[in-house]
């Protein structure tokens, strides 16, 4: 991920940091990036392209500043347009499981086949067997769901993941 603060907006010294960490980044022959940028619910696409021009050609995950967007599904079509971008992580919203597995259920929908749409953000045990039962995503950041404590920074553990994957396994 390459991020500078715990926000979605930015600085421009903060996009000379961004670009430098999306260069060394591509030099280490990694995947792909994750970025995102968004201030009072609009995408911030000059400062996104900034930072990830500098990536070589490598793919980008629009990380969730997606979920501040006054207009998701607008936003899931612009960023369709911008040829490396293959992913959105998103929560989905705040709300209960079931009505943030309707709301990822949208996204998928408008999204297509032109980009994955990934479900993070707090995902707890209940969304994770909602979202495999029903199939809603094929891809979920888990994050506390695979550590040892069930913190954002506990270890990641191996029976947590063993279990999710028995989850996901018995799901499909």
């Amino acid at each position: 991920m390459v991020r500078e603060n715990a926000g979605f907006e930015t600085t421009q010294e903060e996009i000379n940091r961004m670009r430098a960490a999306a260069r060394a980044l591509a030099a280490m022959k990694v995947d792909g990036l994750v970025a995102g940028f968004a201030r009072d619910g609009v995408l911030l696409l000059d400062h996104f392209d900034a930072v990830v021009a500098t990536g070589s050609s490598l793919p980008v995950t629009f990380h969730r500043a997606f979920d501040t967007l006054l207009d998701p599904h607008e936003a899931i079509d612009r960023l369709s347009q911008r040829g490396r971008i293959d992913r959105i992580l998103t929560g989905g919203g705040d709300d209960a499981a079931q009505k943030r597995g309707a709301r990822l259920r949208e996204y998928v929908g408008r999204a297509g086949s032109r980009l994955t749409i990934i479900a993070g953000g707090g995902v707890d045990l209940e969304l994770f067997r909602l979202l495999v039962e029903q199939r809603i995503v094929r891809e979920i950041h888990v994050g506390r769901l695979a550590r040892a404590d069930d913190t954002a920074e506990g270890p990641v553990s191996a029976a947590s993941v063993r279990r999710l994957r028995d989850l996901a396994d018995a799901g499909s």
